[in-house]
């Protein structure tokens, strides 16, 4: 199995299948278990802020650590990974070296229809640099109340703190999107923006430095581009694809808070989407202008809002990260938005076809269905009667087209 004393020797592929998966995750929990040793302590340095020097050494010897190397490889790759590629690419990660590996990139048009995004695919090596920069960046991060990608919150809490909030009183609301946030990103000051090294900031985050590779429709192959100059228009600023992109916007725009104090009023940061809520039309005209102002002022930017951001009439119902809020007697119900709802339906018909041509009157994979569409939805009100609605709706249709009442749906050689 691999071992961080293992890292400098060949394996030959084994299976991954019964003893050998037991024997993988247990190596897993142990190599991550270290690591997480070492995280606590930069963690607690960083929060004491008493010691700079100490905590920059601690994040240096994180980053140099075989185990975090080695948990930061087996990250990179497939699940399927031998235990060889494992060790072979631990062997060869470090953030303060350059990466020569190409990245593959492409264009994907907008969910809102205006415009596109860049979207990479990062090569194992540079993938687990990242993994190695997120893990400092977290056990660095001081935690704030306006700032919900992060692990521990996420968009489930922070639909549930919208909720909260508006029937707190906070009724005049405004939803924001940075345009384009991670290319406007200006790549050049992330050294002076993340507590890491410049050396891992320049050589595995800076798009200057890394090669950039545009996937073509039909193949992973294309031409290869530099990053350099005023004509580039591929990916720059941060990767999106990136697992360190979340923690680093995060960590940008942890100060946002800081602007509008003391007014009084929420706001709600998840990765570039931002919500206000405030008691007056007012106040939050104020924040609005004082978060434009700290966006367009920003270090790492300049940022601005996209043309689309709006406010919410009071009383009006409203979407934000996936989900719909309305106003009811008993206060805010949460479900799905529309984009949302329809995806869910959409999938729950073709479920239900499946088990009605199955024939056996069984509803096996509609229950499958609702348990995936449902999960991603933790914050849904009703989430639990409308499973059970639909479920039971799906036996009644399932039984009544189902074999034998429904001879279209008979097994052939019937």
């Amino acid at each position: 199995m691999f071992t961080i004393e293992n890292m400098d020797k060949q394996q030959t592929n084994s299976p991954l299948e019964g003893s050998f998966r037991r024997e993988r995750a247990r190596d897993t929990q142990r190599i991550s278990d270290q690591c997480r040793t070492l995280l606590a302590k930069i963690s607690t340095e960083a929060q004491s802020q008493s010691r700079p020097a100490r905590l920059r050494r601690l994040t240096a010897a994180y980053l140099n650590s075989k185990a975090a190397r080695l948990w930061a490889a087996q990250r990179a790759l497939d699940y399927e990974a031998s235990d060889r590629s494992i060790l072979r690419l631990a062997a060869l990660v470090n953030p303060f070296f350059p990466v020569r590996s190409g990245i593959n990139w492409w264009e994907k048009r907008k969910t809102s229809g205006n415009g596109t995004r860049y979207l990479c695919d990062l090569p194992p090596l540079l993938k687990a640099n990242h993994y190695l920069i997120k893990d400092v960046l977290e056990a660095q991060f001081r935690p704030c109340n306006h700032i919900y990608d992060i692990t521990g919150k996420g968009r489930d809490k922070a639909a549930l703190a919208v909720k909260e909030a508006i029937e707190a009183g906070y009724e005049w609301c405004f939803i924001g999107d940075v345009r384009d946030c991670y290319q406007h990103v200006a790549a050049t000051t992330l050294a002076t923006q993340l507590p890491l090294p410049r050396l891992v900031v320049e050589n595995s985050l800076d798009t200057n430095n890394l090669v950039l590779r545009r996937r073509s429709h039909a193949t992973d192959t294309g031409s290869l581009y530099a990053s350099l100059g005023g004509g580039w228009n591929g990916p720059q600023g941060l990767l999106q694809g990136s697992p360190a992109s979340s923690i680093i916007l995060a960590t940008l725009f942890a100060s946002m808070a800081d602007k509008i104090a003391p007014h009084d009023c929420l706001l709600l940061v998840i990765s570039d989407n931002l919500f206000i809520a405030a008691k007056s039309a007012a106040q939050l005209d104020v924040t609005i202008s004082l978060i434009c102002d700290f966006l367009r002022e920003h270090p790492a930017g300049p940022f601005n809002l996209k043309n689309d951001s709006r406010k919410v009439p009071r009383g009006n119902s409203f979407e934000f990260l996936g989900y719909g809020f309305g106003f009811a007697e008993e206060g805010i119900l949460i479900e799905p938005s529309h984009t949302g709802w329809e995806r869910i339906l959409g999938r729950i018909e073709a479920a239900l076809q499946s088990d009605i041509d199955r024939g056996d009157r069984r509803t096996t994979a509609i229950e499958e269905e609702i348990r995936n569409s449902f999960s991603g939805y933790n914050a849904w009100v009703d989430r639990e009667q409308w499973r059970e609605d639909i479920i039971e709706n799906a036996r009644q249709t399932v039984t009544h087209f189902g074999y034998p009442e429904n001879p279209t749906y008979m097994p052939d050689g019937c």
